[in-house]
């Protein structure tokens, strides 16, 4: 790959989320699946590239005032869950859908705005 493409993918939000979902995966062996859901003016979390057992999540909504990924966003710090079955602020069904044991989602962010969150499983 060329520079003018190096740089055009760098540029390129979609094709750095992606990067971003299959490094987590590298640099977390126990990981199965990563996904990066984008805030969208106070609204719901919108996943919008995903990697692994998470690969299915991609179009899902998140709700900001009751999901682990949600309250990551609204307090700017790291949520985990050792549980996604059992833990409340997790949807257990979906969890369970996707066989995800145990997540961790991390806030991003462009200067002081929060504008996504990465989640780990």
């Amino acid at each position: 790959m060329g520079l003018r493409e190096i740089i055009a993918a760098a540029s390129d939000p979609a094709a750095v989320m992606g990067r971003v979902v299959t490094e987590a995966l590298v640099l977390v062996p126990a990981a199965d699946g990563a996904a990066i859901a984008l805030c969208h003016d106070g609204g719901p979390l919108s996943c919008t590239v995903a990697a692994g057992t998470l690969d299915g999540f991609v179009g899902t909504e998140l709700p900001r005032d009751w999901s682990l990924s949600g309250l990551a966003v609204q307090t700017g710090t790291v949520q985990r869950s050792s549980d996604a079955t059992a833990d409340p602020r997790v949807d257990a069904a979906a969890s369970r859908a996707l066989g995800v044991a145990s997540t961790i989602c991390v806030p991003l962010r462009r200067a002081e705005e929060r504008i996504c969150v990465l989640n780990v499983a």
